[in-house]
């Protein structure tokens, strides 16, 4: 229902009316802009939309200057097209404000580029133009743009000065929005000046005032705030205001400011030794600036690859990036920009000087006109009292006054009723566009319901989600209860049934008794056994991972030692070149318990020695611990089984089903992966493999 609306709304630009024809175009672009119509996730767009319906005339060069002033941050060269076709058109029509708005996103788009001395240019020749209009609010945007370039060029009390023009003109036209833009970058330069306390408030200020008008802008200050922490060594703060203001960057699709961000966050995740995510933050924000041709953006993407590097001790690196940096940097800053930059600048000022002159000189010429003409106008007036003797003369001038007031009568009627006949089209017209201003309102009336019914669900959803994590965590408090009492109380009974075995068999000599006083034993210890399984479960399942420098050799014998292997013809060989290795000893050692426990288990019953070998291999990026037997083996399609809880290749196996599904427990909660290679009656390997940590 509301796509069809907007569609016939759409439908109606194509009236022969031209003044209707503006209107609604006018409509269209303002829904355009406020993300209301067709596509609201990409204006640009139903923007390239309307382009093509689109005369050239103001209309066409107001969306020609959005387009430009949209993409400037991604595709900097497509929007200087944009925003010179917009200059043509505006120039070819004599329309002065598009001309200072062509100039002003050329100048945007220069400066994104990189080209500062003609990003300035463009600017000053906007500002030339907006003064003469006295138009403050477009004054304004020139003056911000002007202290945006001195910024770049480092050149910050000039910065200063210009966003502090910016910043009244703002205040006296009411421009919240732009009052908050202001303060930004006031508190930016501010912050590259050194000076936080200034910097933190402005930024503060921005904040609040984007808070309550535009949520969607908070991420200039929240990306700001963080290079104010950034700065005073507040790493893990800064981190946190970059992280939020790049979940809002990503959403709107910018690659500008993401590349601006995520090259931040790079450098700060850096500082905290978190290489890892560093790169790759810093991967993508240069990969952005290189495409987009972002020269300043990709400068600090090398400075801080080269701090990088430094921490991986990456001599060669380092040194290769922080030369890209110095070149780019020599061509952004060199003096030769900044001395045109001060000439521009200059120029505009004597421009003015010289403007000034003209006018006076135009205004002289003007008066003397007017006094040459009044000296005339006395003189005729003398002439006229002498022609009025001749009345022949004055007879024939009668007639012909009296001929032309009927011709002029006749023509102020036929205008009077074209005036009534455009007098009734704007009525209808205006009659239209409240038919459309209802429509409007009816929709956004059904948007609030539906918005309301949308929130009433999500609150239902959370009421619901919280209640189940409530009643999980109550589940798992009563299984971990169930497991210490478990733990506890029946361990005494497997202990007492263990010990009157051991006293039944030494009070009797009858053979059957002895036998089942053999069972009751061993199942009492195959229980004893299962709980332990179980235990370890439990423990993987809750333990907080906790880092620590491993002994392998040690860690292995202590295993061997605890299993006890009574096999007169088992030999184990160990074998590692670096025996160190950082992880979670406790999750390490229950997962080589359990392989090794396997290893031990399911030897063939031959006559040739049993071998089980431990090998550790570490590499960059993992530590590799492969634990092989030449035992019976696993038959193929069991592989696939192996792992599950209490699965048993056969009833006759003496294990319970649970050491192998501890061990891909145990390696899951490390991260890591394992894999399995068995031939029947030959061999068995598995194979761990476990991120490597860095150290604690």
């Amino acid at each position: 229902m509301k796509g069809t609306k907007f569609f016939l709304l759409f439908i109606k630009l194509n009236t022969s009316n031209p003044a209707m024809r503006l209107v609604l175009t006018l409509i269209v672009c303002l829904l355009t802009f406020n993300g209301s119509f067709a596509h609201p996730q990409d204006p640009v767009d139903s923007l390239k939309m309307l382009l093509k319906t689109q005369q050239p005339d103001t209309i066409k060069v107001k969306i020609l200057n959005q387009l430009s002033f949209r993409i400037s941050g991604n595709q900097s060269d497509l929007g200087i097209q944009y925003a010179q076709e917009a200059l043509n058109i505006s120039l070819k029509i004599n329309y002065l404000t598009g001309i200072s708005k062509s100039y002003n996103s050329l100048g945007i788009c220069m400066r994104v580029k990189g080209d500062y001395v003609n990003s300035l240019d463009f600017f000053f020749k906007a500002l030339q133009i907006d003064e003469k209009l006295n138009n403050d609010k477009e004054m304004a945007r020139t003056l911000s743009g002007i202290g945006a370039v001195y910024v770049k060029l480092k050149n910050y009390d000039k910065g200063i000065e210009f966003f502090k023009k910016s910043l009244e003109l703002r205040k006296k036209t009411k421009d919240l929005l732009g009052v908050a833009v202001c303060h930004t970058n006031l508190g930016d330069i501010y912050e590259k000046k050194g000076d936080y306390q200034q910097a933190t408030k402005y930024h503060y200020q921005s904040l609040e005032i984007e808070k309550n008008i535009s949520p969607i802008d908070i991420h200039y200050s929240l990306n700001s705030l963080g290079n104010i922490h950034y700065n005073t060594k507040d790493f893990i703060k800064a981190i946190q205001y970059y992280q939020e203001a790049l979940v809002i960057r990503k959403s709107l699709k910018n690659k500008f400011i993401i590349a601006e961000t995520s090259i931040a966050l790079g450098r700060a995740l850096t500082q905290t030794e978190r290489l890892d995510e560093a790169y790759g933050y810093l991967d993508e924000g240069l990969a952005l600036a290189k495409n987009n041709q972002v020269k300043e953006l990709e400068e600090k993407a090398y400075l801080y690859f080269s701090e990088y590097y430094e921490k991986r001790k990456d001599n060669d690196k380092a040194l290769l990036f922080y030369k890209k940096y110095v070149l780019i940097n020599d061509s952004l800053y060199n003096s030769e920009i900044n001395k045109q930059s001060s000439l521009l600048q200059n120029k505009y000022q004597e421009g003015k000087i010289l403007a000034q002159g003209r006018e006076n000189e135009v205004l002289k010429k003007n008066q003397d006109v007017q006094e040459n003409t009044y000296k005339k106008q006395r003189t005729i007036s003398l002439l006229a009292i002498c022609s009025g003797l001749i009345s022949l003369g004055l007879a024939i001038f009668l007639l012909i006054s009296s001929n032309r007031n009927q011709k002029i009568n006749q023509l102020l009627k036929t205008k009077n009723q074209a005036i009534q006949e455009q007098h009734h089209q704007l009525t209808l017209q205006n009659h239209q566009i409240t038919e459309t201003q209802q429509q409007l309102e009816e929709m956004n009336e059904e948007l609030q319901v539906f918005n309301h019914q949308l929130e009433e669900m999500v609150n239902e959803r959370t009421d619901k989600m919280r209640t189940a994590t409530e009643a999980l965590q109550i589940a798992k408090d009563e299984l971990d209860l169930f497991m210490y009492r478990v733990s506890h109380d029946f361990r005494g009974p497997l202990a007492t049934l263990v010990g009157l075995a051991n006293i039944g068999r030494n009070d009797t000599l009858d053979n059957t008794a002895l036998t089942f006083f053999d069972k009751t034993e061993s199942t009492a210890k195959k229980m004893s056994k299962m709980l332990d399984k179980l235990l370890m479960v439990n423990l993987i399942s809750h333990k907080e991972l906790q880092k620590s420098k491993i002994n392998f050799d040690i860690l292995v014998h202590n295993i061997i030692d605890k299993l006890n292997p009574t096999a007169s013809n088992l030999q184990v060989e160990v074998s590692f070149s670096d025996g160190t290795f950082i992880s979670d000893i406790e999750i390490v050692e229950i997962a080589l318990i359990n392989l090794l426990e396997n290893a031990f288990q399911f030897q063939k019953m031959a006559s040739k020695a049993h071998q089980v070998k431990v090998i550790l291999e570490k590499q960059d990026d993992f530590v590799k611990i492969a634990v092989e037997d030449n035992g019976v083996g696993i038959p193929k399609e069991y592989q696939q089984r192996m792992f599950e809880m209490f699965f048993r290749a056969s009833e006759n196996s003496q294990g319970n089903g649970l050491g192998l599904y501890i061990v891909k427990k145990a390696v899951d909660k490390l991260n890591g992966e394992i894999v399995v290679e068995s031939e029947v009656d030959n061999f068995s390997r598995f194979v761990i493999m476990l991120p490597a940590m860095p150290q604690a």
